[in-house]
């Protein structure tokens, strides 16, 4: 750098270093930072491979376990009736794959770095964590013939069966109830969506106290078969009433509520036509069954095809809720 008239050529010469310092300095942390990128996207690469070859494993898991099987799986100790070679198969491998609490951590972790309120994070969190109850209540009801040991006697495997069921009923509403007190807390409680809210909470509750107050697990397991298999039945018919009201009256007054909205809040309204398909599979499984008996008994039923619309409502619900 040349010196000005006036002014100090030693000056000239310390400005000149720090500058060519500071170039350099630039430049050291510039492929550093390159560095650090490249390190990072190997590593982002390695643990996307990693989990790949996880759901691989899994996937080839479950087929093995199928294959073992063959299409004489055990039938259901509880009330004799037939397990279909892919029952449970869908929410099991979501379950011990992880895939669903994974899911699930980038729906609340994308909210929190949002800035969306800490008040909706909890009742996402809630959410998750009522799927994620439901899947695990349902593998271990529906897969208990792959998790009964060689040593096991029928009545653990009984119990088993009974502990799951109860706690897959109680996780279903609780379903219910977390994804309308989130969306309605979406709609800022409008058209008295709180009294939806508390009504789907005592829904809950109801299922809570026929699920684990009214029979004491061991006077069934000593009636079985008969006392088990009628209370069953009627457990039932009170347990579709209770889903109905929380699904069809109380998540379908949402769905009204949300379609008055402009906007993105009116996509809410399609989650429920997701789910929609699945509900009706289910009410109408036993017809199904009758129908084509040799496919819904030994192989694919209403109750699988209840569980695929079922996720995929799930999924459907965290990612309009991420989009909004």
């Amino acid at each position: 750098m040349p010196a000005f008239a006036g002014e100090d050529p030693s000056n000239v010469a310390q400005t000149s270093g720090m500058d060519a310092l500071l170039h350099s300095y630039n430049k050291m942390s510039l492929i550093h930072l390159e560095e650090e990128a490249r390190l990072g996207l190997q590593h982002g690469k390695q643990r996307l491979i990693n989990a790949g070859t996880y759901l691989k494993e899994e996937f080839l898991h479950t087929c093995e376990n199928v294959r073992k099987l063959g299409f004489h799986r055990t039938p259901y100790l509880l009330d004799a009736t037939p397990r279909p070679l892919y029952r449970g198969q869908l929410f099991g491998w979501f379950y011990r794959s992880n895939v669903w609490l994974l899911i699930g951590v980038v729906y609340v972790m994308k909210s929190v770095m949002g800035g969306v309120s800490w008040d909706h994070i909890l009742l996402q969190m809630g959410f998750v964590a009522a799927v994620q109850w439901n899947l695990s209540a349902s593998d271990k009801l529906h897969n208990a013939d792959y998790y009964r040991e060689a040593h096991e006697d029928e009545s653990a495997t009984r119990r088993r069966e009974l502990d799951s069921y109860r706690q897959d009923i109680v996780s279903i509403s609780c379903i219910l109830t977390m994804a309308m007190w989130k969306w309605s807390s979406r709609c800022s409680y409008a058209n008295v969506l709180g009294w939806g809210v508390a009504l789907s909470v005592v829904c809950t509750l109801v299922m809570v106290a026929m699920a684990f107050t009214s029979y004491d697990g061991s006077v069934i397991l000593k009636l079985y078969p008969s006392v088990t298999t009628n209370y069953l039945k009627a457990s039932e018919r009170i347990r579709k009433c209770v889903l109905g009201i929380q699904y069809g009256g109380i998540l379908g007054y949402l769905t009204y509520t949300a379609l008055c909205f402009e906007g993105q809040m009116k996509g809410v309204g399609a989650i429920f036509f997701v789910y929609l398909p699945g509900m009706f599979a289910y009410t109408l499984k036993a017809k199904l069954g009758t129908a084509f008996p040799n496919v819904c008994m030994s192989k694919f039923g209403g109750h699988e095809i209840f569980h695929f619309f079922i996720m995929a409502g799930h999924i459907s619900t965290i990612t309009m809720d991420t989009m909004y």
